[in-house]
């Protein structure tokens, strides 16, 4: 549920303020997040029960918060570089 519906959400927001504070029109930023929400969540049910696995079976309870918090700061990387390269993609498509 979590990854699923909360995630879609959530993503759809990343991506929509990421765009907007970035200085893109309300249009264009909407369509960038309705564009980008289904490759995130792909990545996400790849990414997060891999984590859960390790956290309920390897890592003790006195360090699942700091072991989640780590993941998550790998998954905030992870959010970043789908955008550069989705920049990357657009300015070599804008060369030729």
């Amino acid at each position: 549920m979590d990854q699923t519906v909360y995630a879609a959400f959530k993503y759809t927001m990343y991506v929509g303020l990421r765009e907007l504070l970035s200085g893109t029109p309300v249009g264009d930023a909407a369509r960038e997040a309705t564009s980008s929400t289904w490759p995130l969540l792909q990545r996400g049910w790849r990414f997060w029960p891999a984590v859960h696995v390790i956290t309920y079976s390897v890592i003790p309870p006195r360090h699942r918060v700091l072991w989640v918090n780590s993941a998550d700061l790998v998954w905030v990387t992870i959010l970043s570089l789908f955008k550069s390269s989705e920049e990357d993609d657009s300015d070599t498509v804008d060369a030729s």
